[in-house]
């Protein structure tokens, strides 16, 4: 899995840095998409879903199903969330990018997790105080990629928005043109160039 690792990360960097890459639309097909409804989307689903995790927070004598259900659905929003907007404006390929990175980050913090939490136990023969810090270390790593990654999409969400709502005008440009001929002399003309 280790040596796939790579090849993942390039693919979804490859799918966040391409614009339009899910489904380019046509003048005809085009409808407007609202910049601000893209962007509340892209923070307001993540900001309910943090809202929820701190919900499931609340001290109580014992676990309670409520608490359960906040809680998974509160990291699904958090995780899922930020793509909310992209998925508005009809690009979901980008926010699977998107949101492929956040979980690949989630999950690095959880194994990070996982590894501290076998070297923080002082009564254990094996207890590496140095383990457990670097753990904690990738962990506030990883939360602060996810925190990244989603303050990325939504300001892509906006301006991927504002970029679709801007009419295409039509261009046409007329330039010289010289290139070599078969004789070794050069052929002149006109190149036609534009945008319909």
């Amino acid at each position: 899995m280790r040596a796939f690792l790579p090849y993942l990360l390039a693919t979804g960097l490859g799918l966040i840095l391409t614009p339009g890459l899910a489904g380019a639309q046509t003048a005809e097909s085009r409808t407007e998409n609202s910049p601000g409804l893209a962007l509340g989307l892209s923070i307001g689903l993540p900001v309910a879903g943090y809202g929820l995790i701190a919900a499931a927070m609340l001290p109580s004598d014992h676990v309670q199903t409520w608490q359960k259900v906040s809680l998974a659905s509160g990291v699904g929003l958090a995780l899922l969330g930020p793509s909310g907007g992209h998925v508005y404006i009809n690009r979901p390929l980008r926010g699977v990018a998107f949101t492929a990175g956040r979980l690949a980050l989630a999950g690095l913090g959880v194994l990070a997790l996982i590894e501290g939490m076998g070297h923080s136990d002082h009564d254990v023969p094996g207890y590496q105080p140095g383990a457990a810090n670097t753990a904690m270390v990738q962990m506030g790593l990883c939360g602060a990629g996810i925190l990244a990654l989603s303050v990325w999409e939504s300001v892509s969400t906006y301006r991927l928005a504002e970029r679709m709502n801007r009419p295409t005008q039509r261009t046409v440009a007329l330039g010289p043109l010289l290139a070599p001929n078969r004789d070794g002399g050069l052929l002149a003309g006109l190149t036609l160039g534009g945008h319909f």
